[in-house]
């Protein structure tokens, strides 16, 4: 089999669905009582893209700045999934306006850079040399 029937004979929503995985903030857990489990999921490569187009500032005159902190609480943003951070009350409880901004605010951090970190591995961005194979002809 070539690689064109391998990829007619794949199931194509298997091989496109979204990355994801559940992951504790555990000082929340124990602050809050309940397990704080955010359901993360994969960024797909044209978002990852838009969104650091967002957050690169560019000034006449400079090079492109990018704003780290506004790109971070984006990929959370983006890359979580829960419901429960989209509800007008938890939002307005925290003195949020969106989720980058309750993020920004119940996150230390340390655990924005885990779970940014996560959400990056879910999206393929950590994966080393060793995953793949060189062909030497």
């Amino acid at each position: 089999m070539n690689l064109v029937d391998a990829l007619l004979a794949a199931d194509a929503d298997k091989i496109t669905a979204k990355q994801t995985e559940d992951y504790e903030v555990k000082r929340l857990s124990k602050l809050l009582g309940v397990p704080f489990i955010l359901h993360l999921q994969e960024i797909k490569f044209r978002r990852i893209k838009e969104l650091q187009d967002m957050a690169t500032k560019r000034k006449k005159g400079r090079a492109p700045e990018v704003d780290y902190m506004e790109l971070a609480a984006s990929c959370l943003a983006e890359g979580i999934a829960n419901e429960e951070f989209n509800d007008p009350r938890v939002l307005k409880r925290f003195k949020a306006t969106t989720k980058e901004d309750l993020f920004t605010k119940i996150l230390t951090s340390g655990e924005v850079t885990k779970i940014s970190e996560k959400i990056g591995d879910l999206s393929g961005m950590d994966k080393s040399e060793e995953e793949f194979e060189e062909v030497k002809n």
